[in-house]
């Protein structure tokens, strides 16, 4: 495969993404690791609350 063919095929498989993924699905993804993150973060914060010995913030 040369160059071109590989740049070729790198276009058509971008294009054929970009098609398929809408910007909505991308801000909903985003949104969704947003809301995961600040779960996880709530419950760092309980846990760290019950078991302060147990949990130390430089092993998260």
């Amino acid at each position: 495969m040369t160059r071109e063919e590989y740049q070729l095929t790198n276009a058509k498989l971008v294009k054929h993404l970009g098609a398929r993924i809408k910007t909505r699905h991308v801000i909903t993804l985003i949104a969704a690791l947003a809301n995961h993150y600040w779960l996880l973060m709530r419950f760092g914060v309980v846990l760290r609350a019950i078991y302060p010995l147990q949990f130390d913030w430089h092993y998260w």
